[in-house]
């Protein structure tokens, strides 16, 4: 079965639609990546695998500020998992930065 008839059987699938994604952006067909990222995080807005997916597929059309508030907000929804800070760190070297942490 693939996650086209999955989404249609369980349309709040996060893992087929985010695989979706991952397959357009992997044919470098980043729109439509784009959009498929957007059902996951409407899906389930609290992992932060899809946003960290879009925010890599905008840096391949160079939007790169739209990436890195996507980074931002993988961050935001996981802020425990190391991958959505490795993300984040990504766009701050690509972009040649630095990213600070403030204290609270």
């Amino acid at each position: 079965m693939d996650c086209i008839q999955v989404l249609l059987l369980e349309p709040t699938n996060y893992d087929a639609a985010l695989f979706i994604g991952d397959v357009y952006f992997k044919q470098h067909v980043q729109g439509s990546a784009g959009e498929w990222f957007a059902r996951a995080i409407q899906i389930d807005p609290n992992r932060e695998t899809a946003y960290r997916y879009w925010a890599d597929s905008l840096l391949a059309l160079g939007r790169n500020n739209e990436a890195r508030l996507k980074f931002i907000d993988a961050i935001v929804a996981e802020p425990s998992r190391q991958r959505a800070w490795d993300g984040a760190q990504k766009w701050a070297h690509l972009n040649k930065t630095e990213l600070h942490l403030l204290a609270t």
